[in-house]
């Protein structure tokens, strides 16, 4: 076994790419209780988390030695889920080009204006060619870069992305910060507080979609 430290971009589809360790092996490990317990969802990690990553297990297969036998490997894919906006209404039907590694993807966002696309594990960065002609916008998207909701950079990433700017994220709510959290909860129908409280924080995770 190895203890990893968590850098910036990284996440439990790259740690078991590179360490050739399935996923499942590495959430349910019993040294990782305490890191799945503190982050809800499982596949975002923050800068300086400590994970035990299991040794590689070895495996047999019984075969007859006269025959050729295939044996495949099943590649895995990160999950790339993005929803456009235009002011308050989803961009449902919009043509797109998706470029992530090697893999281009065309496709049409759904009627909540959601992309939901599979791209290579060790994608850094995604790029998404949104409409068609001299209008086409381009937008570009950092892979494994969005913090967990329970951190303060968290908080922040989601809010900016959101529209309720925040300016630069740090490990504080600042006043920038809590002024954009007094956005959105007048936005969304909440006491402006400007507090992140859980009623807050749960919303927030409802609407970004994570």
């Amino acid at each position: 076994m190895s203890l990893h430290s968590v850098s910036q971009g990284e996440s439990i589809l790259s740690l078991s790419r590179r360490y050739g360790v399935p996923v499942d092996k590495i959430l349910n490990h019993a040294d990782n209780r305490e890191l799945r317990q503190r982050r809800r969802m499982q596949g975002i990690l923050f800068p300086g988390d400590q994970l035990t990553i299991p040794e590689i297990e070895s495996r047999e297969e019984n075969c007859a030695t006269d025959r050729r036998h295939t044996f495949c490997c099943t590649n895995q894919s990160a999950f790339l889920r993005v929803r456009f906006m235009r002011k308050d209404d989803p961009r449902s039907g919009e043509p797109y080009v998706l470029r992530s590694g090697s893999r281009t993807i065309r496709g049409s966002l759904d009627r909540d204006g959601w992309l939901e696309a599979r791209i290579p594990v060790d994608a850094e960065q995604a790029t998404v060619f949104l409409g068609e002609g001299p209008r086409q916008e381009k937008y570009e998207f950092r892979v494994g870069h969005l913090d967990p909701i329970s951190e303060s950079r968290g908080i922040q990433q989601r809010l900016n992305n959101l529209g309720f700017a925040c300016g630069e994220e740090s490990d504080e709510i600042g006043e920038a910060a809590s002024e954009a959290i007094r956005m959105f909860q007048r936005k969304h129908g909440m006491t402006a507080t400007g507090e992140l409280d859980d009623a807050t924080r749960n919303r927030l995770r409802e609407v970004y979609g994570s």
